[in-house]
């Protein structure tokens, strides 16, 4: 699986989360801001079952639970709050 939003992409490959490209808003998930040329693992884990990626936030699915990060001055995310989350957090 594989999927592009605004500046970023991320895939899946047997379970395994990989994202890069443009990072400003943290919309790769691996806790920075920082740009990525080249794909990086985001956590350790290989239980990514979904994901999907908007303008600069990302949302997946692993374990069944939801997660999202990135930008969210609208609310996007779906977290209750207008703050920006630079790494997967549970739904």
């Amino acid at each position: 699986d594989i999927t592009a939003g605004g500046g970023h992409t991320c895939g899946r490959r047997s379970g395994a989360l990989h994202c890069w490209g443009d990072n400003n808003a943290g919309q790769l998930g691996d806790g920075s801001i920082t740009g990525r040329g080249t794909p990086i693992l985001i956590g350790s884990d290989n239980d990514w079952s979904d994901i999907t990626a908007g303008m600069s936030h990302t949302c997946g699915l692993r374990n069944g639970a939801l997660y999202c990060w990135g930008h969210n001055d609208n609310g996007q995310l779906g977290l209750g709050s207008h703050n920006w989350y630079p790494q997967p957090v549970r739904f």
